[in-house]
């Protein structure tokens, strides 16, 4: 850690009259909260986007053809065939 930047943490602990540690503690633990719901929006957003992709009328209940449509001759696994 820079000495300046050190510093400023000291005196933000002194003037918080909280040891250093759970400054730090705090901060990151913030951070990273930050950091995870900014993940989980992004996921949200791509599932959103997904959504409502298939618009076909015969896949009404696809449970009953799952295997065919993932694995078949033109199957998801295969990807993007247009």
């Amino acid at each position: 850690m820079r000495p300046a930047l050190f510093e400023r943490l000291k005196q933000f602990a002194r003037d918080q009259d909280t040891p250093i540690s759970q400054v730090v503690e705090k901060g990151v633990s913030q951070l990273l909260e930050q950091h995870e719901q900014e993940r989980l929006d992004k996921m949200y957003q791509g599932l959103f986007e997904l959504s409502g992709m298939i618009h076909d009328p015969e896949l009404v209940d696809v449970s009953s053809n799952i295997d065919e449509i993932l694995y078949g001759a033109n199957g998801a696994w295969r990807g993007d065939h247009d």
